[in-house]
């Protein structure tokens, strides 16, 4: 038999022929066929991960980034309840001096004008006050005060009320300004 010379462009097909062919068998015959098709997919799975991959990085970044800002909010808010702790102390602190002050000016004065002076002043004042003072005292004010308003103040002091009720401030209030009115 003669076997005829090829040209290269025949060879050359010749041979992918037999390379085609020779992998699909060898490909038949392992457990794990590497087509083209899988090797795209594989790579199509290997971009997904990676790029799911990059989007857990830039959470946890962003949850750095939020974690961070959140501890700087809350150290600012324990600085800011920190200072204002501390101003409520002094509040606090003034006004127990203020009251004292008051205390000493009420205990100095005659019982018909302490009477008359706690009248006219907030209710909730005018029972620290009275607190604070000698019991006869207070007795003495309390007895020379005007009877209602010496009643609402003793229910305050005991406990019996913890505020007076509106309608009976603005009743008060009222009751003044016509009494006022009237005397001029």
């Amino acid at each position: 038999m003669k076997v005829k010379k090829m040209n290269k462009k025949t060879a050359i097909i010749f041979f992918l022929i037999l390379l085609a062919f020779g992998v699909r068998a060898f490909a038949a015959d392992t457990p794990i066929a590497l087509t083209a098709e899988a090797i795209q997919e594989l790579e199509k799975r290997k971009s997904d991960l990676d790029a799911r991959a990059r989007e857990l990085d830039d959470r946890a970044r962003n949850l750095e980034v939020q974690e961070k800002i959140l501890k700087e909010k809350l150290h600012k808010m324990e600085e800011l309840n920190n200072k204002m702790a501390e101003r409520l102390e002094k509040y606090k602190k003034e006004f127990e001096n203020r009251v004292t002050k008051l205390v000493v000016v009420v205990e100095s004065m005659k019982p018909q004008s302490a009477a008359e002076y706690v009248e006219n002043l907030d209710p909730q004042l005018a029972v620290e006050i009275l607190s604070r003072i000698d019991v006869k005292k207070a007795a003495k004010i309390l007895n020379l005060a005007d009877k209602k308003k010496g009643a609402r103040l003793s229910e305050l002091y005991t406990g019996y009320r913890d505020t007076i009720p509106m309608d009976e401030k603005k009743t008060e209030a009222t009751k003044e300004v016509s009494n006022n009115s009237q005397k001029m």
